[in-house]
């Protein structure tokens, strides 16, 4: 039987992407799924931290829940009561939710489970834990899920595994830097010494060195060769 492969939908951000050496334009792996292998990872790996990001802006947000009924938030900062709720940290926290919920709402009719339970604002973040495993653990049914017409964070459209998987690592990053957590990471077009996947290697913002995300770290110094190797195969060129 023929299977038809799909370029991965990470497009040119794919880890597993060819760079093609007489343009360096930048081709997604192939793949009989919406997303190569090594990008369903990453995108497990991000649902799974997306509660601990959760919880963080909840902390940043300056809330503590006092029981409060269903769908109330009760906020108090933890500073000085008279400082105003951060309205922008509001609307992500109920953006990661909606988000979240929509997602394995879809997820549980194709596994033919029941409905989500809905809870109130101070269990907000074990739902959220809850759902993000679910998602994280069936990310290959998630990121096939076909396009159906959905409400998210007040818009309405269709949306299928393809914006599954951006949408999430978007909701991820958006809400890790306003956490305050990581700085601006940015890939860079060295090949891993370790693995040698192209695309797989990230330098932050203002630290030495870069990461490959197979886990290898490479030092200032070897990074610099690196760089080096690759301008002088471009002056080649």
């Amino acid at each position: 039987m023929t299977v038809t492969l799909y370029p991965c939908g990470r497009g040119h951000r794919c880890v597993q992407a060819s760079i093609d050496p007489d343009t360096r334009e930048r081709h997604p792996a192939r793949t009989p799924h919406t997303f190569c292998d090594t990008d369903a990872e990453h995108i497990a790996q991000t649902i799974r931290d997306l509660p601990v990001v959760y919880r963080e802006l909840r902390e940043v947000y300056g809330d503590q829940p006092q029981g409060a009924a269903d769908d109330v938030r009760v906020h108090t900062s933890k500073v000085d009561p008279s400082i105003p709720v951060r309205e922008d940290l509001d609307a992500l926290l109920t953006e990661i939710e909606t988000t979240v919920f929509a997602y394995e709402d879809r997820v549980r009719q194709v596994l033919g489970m029941g409905p989500a339970p809905r809870v109130s604002w101070a269990h907000r973040a074990a739902r959220v834990e809850q759902a993000c495993t679910l998602l994280a653990g069936r990310v290959v049914v998630l990121t096939d899920l076909p396009m159906e017409w959905m409400a998210i964070d007040g818009s309405h459209d269709e949306r299928g595994g393809l914006d599954a998987g951006l949408d999430l690592l978007d909701v991820h990053r958006r809400a890790d830097r306003a956490g305050g957590k990581q700085p601006a990471r940015y890939v860079v077009p060295v090949v891993c010494p370790a693995c040698h996947l192209p695309a797989g290697v990230t330098r932050e913002a203002g630290k030495d060195g870069a990461t490959c995300m197979c886990g290898y770290v490479i030092g200032e110094d070897e990074y610099r060769k690196l760089t080096a190797e690759l301008a002088d195969v471009a002056k080649a060129v």
